[in-house]
């Protein structure tokens, strides 16, 4: 068992390191798209800069020469237009934008346009030089269409992986989250393992003090004269409450959680009368608990409270039943039983002890549970044993006792 956990330990390990490494991927990896994709954006934008710049030249050649003079002025914007037409064609990238016919256009374009600036032009090579321009203005103008759509599918693709990445990325954080989720659950699943197995550890120890107690009182009154008399029977009923503790007590060490159920208003009969007030809050005649601890529990704790107001001159010992409640609005009701007395109660110090295995103020009389295995009791039952209690003034011990409804479906 212990070589399984430390193989689970391990496995989660390994889960937990891959999907956080998976994490870490899709953040680099997003941050590299991120980059990627403003690299190819910031290049479209400048040839699309460029081809605006080219046509703005080229509408300066055209207006510059509207006598059709071919003057200084013609031929200065007309070195602009072509030194503008260079530094396009000189860009490397531009085949990852425009396919070969077009950048092959744009190289002719650029020797056509050398053409122009040869001197001694005539109005028949002008009215040539004005078709060229109209058809590289339209040429200009596909060619910036063509970058927009480029700029658009380079958006579209970008956002697309974007919103990939953010999915996987959100389904890969619910996933680390539903883990985080399920280890917490194992471990406090392992945490309750290790609880129950020492409660059970603890109980079988028990079972064998109380074994060896019982085998010593039958072997002492078996050699004693019947005459006796109470004594005897004491000593007798005594062995038999000691018999009912140790049988509860093995369903424990074995883990059998199949305690026989009945009535807590029978559990509640069963306590003495003697000195003993009981007070219900709440109808507990359809109230159902597991009578074997319960009992084995709660006269233990009624004992220790008439032991400790035996030398009071008025004792006062007073049981009462709660009313039941949920936590959380979910899960099995618990009903409160409170046992108050006005004994001696109990310092800090002894308090503190009290709930120690086999602690006990009573030497060698003491031959119920004790605090500590009443306490491991409930807890394997799902309920809760607190105590409060103050010099001179009495003790309160709290039972919290998980309870059924059978053939009824809400409190009364």
């Amino acid at each position: 068992m212990k070589k399984l956990r430390e193989n689970s330990q391990l496995i989660f390990g390994v889960i937990g390191a891959f999907l956080f490494g998976l994490l870490v991927l899709i953040l680099i990896t997003s941050e590299y798209d991120r980059r990627n994709m403003s690299f190819y954006l910031n290049r479209n934008i400048e040839i699309q800069w460029r081809i605006a710049q080219i046509k703005e030249r080229l509408i300066h050649v055209l207006y510059s020469n509207i006598g059709m003079s071919f003057d200084e002025r013609f031929e200065r914007e007309a070195q602009f237009f072509i030194a503008s037409i260079r530094q396009m064609n000189s860009l490397g990238y531009l085949s990852d934008y425009f396919e070969p016919a077009d950048i092959k256009h744009l190289q002719e374009i650029e020797r056509s346009a050398e053409i122009w600036v040869n001197p001694g032009k005539t109005r028949a090579t002008s009215e040539r030089v004005y078709s060229e321009i109209e058809k590289t203005l339209k040429y200009l103008n596909r060619l910036s269409s063509i970058s927009v759509e480029n700029r658009q599918e380079i958006q579209i693709e970008a956002n697309t992986r974007a919103n990939y990445k953010i999915k996987v990325g959100v389904f890969v954080v619910t996933i680390i989250l539903l883990y985080v989720f399920y280890i917490l659950i194992y471990q406090r699943y392992v945490l309750v393992l290790n609880h129950n197995k020492r409660i059970r550890d603890f109980v079988s120890l028990f079972v064998h003090m109380t074994r060896t107690r019982i085998a010593g009182l039958r072997l002492f009154f078996d050699g004693q004269p019947s005459s006796a008399g109470c004594v005897q029977d004491d000593a007798l009923n005594t062995i038999g409450e000691l018999e009912k503790i140790n049988a509860a007590l093995l369903k424990m060490t074995s883990y059998q959680p199949e305690y026989s159920t009945g009535l807590l208003m029978d559990v509640l009969e069963s306590i003495p009368k003697r000195d003993v007030i009981i007070k219900t809050e709440t109808n507990i005649t359809h109230f159902y608990v597991n009578v074997d601890v319960l009992k084995a529990v709660i006269l233990e704790v009624v004992q220790n409270a008439l032991d400790a107001t035996r030398d009071e001159v008025s004792p006062e010992i007073i049981v009462i039943v709660g009313r039941a409640y949920r936590r959380f609005y979910i899960g099995r009701y618990m009903v409160p039983i409170v046992v108050k007395d006005n004994g001696m109660g109990m310092d800090d110090d002894i308090k503190s002890k009290a709930v120690l295995p086999f602690f006990s103020i009573k030497g060698g009389s003491h031959t119920g549970l004790g605090l500590s295995g009443s306490i491991g009791m409930m807890s394997a039952i799902g309920g809760r044993l607190s105590i409060e209690s103050e010099r001179g003034i009495g003790t309160q011990v709290t039972l919290n006792v998980p309870v059924s409804l059978k053939g009824h479906s809400q409190i009364d």
